[in-house]
């Protein structure tokens, strides 16, 4: 949307531009891991410098910036000639059940031997990042579980997902597009996400601990929500520290649903709809304050 700019600032309108992410460090950090004999580096080093000037010129170019996550939001500032800008968070939406005791109950018959430990992923497949995470956890992160007795299995969903994907492979389990995401993930023991690239807020990592579902990520995956690993997620960077991260699960019964409780808890107090209506409301009140017009500008928001 912000390629129409031009055209609307012709108009008596207030134009903010809601950010959902910053594209050009998805494309740096893509670029980044490549290796570098391979030609799409030198092409994405070249496309992320377009970007950049491209994310540049429109946080020039608008009235106000609504940035997604505190890291965002320092970024985009960085790139603005004046502090315009404020930071929204995503507001709480009511869920249809309380998850909280069922999930804990069918954890617990992980530890009964009733069943393995079950991980999952979810995201849309399209989504560099969510594809470059899937790679990652087949290649490197299932392996190093592979001869255990006590083996986890892993659960993955999502649309628009390479063919490969679907491979079979042990304890490896490709669901494609799923009805329901939300009973998808519930149907898990906890949500591992691998990711290494990407920006602003990970709506599944968010929507895992409003289900009370405990969360394993490298820090990328949890970026911009303040959480603390060992409190409210646990922490992986590579497949040595997620296989140790998952023996720690399996020797602790108690582990799993402290984390639930605690993430649970964290999302509630972090994304509260009064604080965001709040700092939209002061934003609005300074924007319309601050004009020099005597007519009320009408406000547009773009969000690409």
């Amino acid at each position: 949307m912000a390629i129409y700019l031009k055209p609307l600032k012709r108009y008596d309108c207030k134009i903010w531009y809601r950010a959902h992410n910053i594209e050009s460090d998805i494309i740096q950090q893509k670029a980044v891991s490549l290796s570098p004999w391979n030609p799409l580096r030198l092409w994405m080093h070249w496309e992320y410098r377009k970007m950049k000037d491209f994310e540049h010129q429109t946080v020039r170019d608008v009235d106000a910036v609504l940035a997604i996550s505190p890291h965002d939001l320092n970024q985009l500032q960085a790139m603005a000639h004046e502090r315009k800008n404020t930071m929204l968070h995503l507001g709480y939406w009511p869920l249809m059940v309380d998850p909280a005791e069922p999930h804990t109950k069918t954890q617990a018959r992980v530890w009964h031997g009733e069943r393995p430990l079950k991980l999952g992923f979810i995201g849309t497949m399209d989504w560099l990042p969510n594809q470059d995470a899937v790679q990652w956890l087949l290649h490197e992160w299932i392996p190093a579980t592979e001869g255990w007795p006590n083996r986890p299995e892993f659960h993955i969903a999502g649309r628009k997902a390479p063919a490969f994907f679907a491979q079979k492979r042990p304890a490896y389990f490709f669901h494609g597009e799923v009805e329901d995401a939300q009973s998808f993930m519930l149907s898990c023991d906890a949500m591992v996400f691998p990711l290494r690239m990407g920006s602003g807020l990970k709506i599944k990592v968010l929507e895992a601990m409003a289900l009370g579902i405990p969360v394993i990520s490298t820090a990328q995956g949890v970026q911009g929500m303040g959480l603390t690993p060992g409190e409210n997620y646990l922490h992986a960077e590579n497949a040595e520290q997620f296989a140790q991260t998952v023996r720690e699960i399996l020797d602790s019964p108690n582990l799993l649903p402290r984390l639930s409780e605690h993430a649970m808890l964290k999302f509630r107090n972090n994304t509260e709809r009064l604080e965001q209506v709040a700092a939209l409301n002061n934003l609005l009140r300074s924007s319309l304050s601050s004009g020099d017009k005597a007519t009320t500008p009408k406000t547009k928001t773009s969000t690409a």
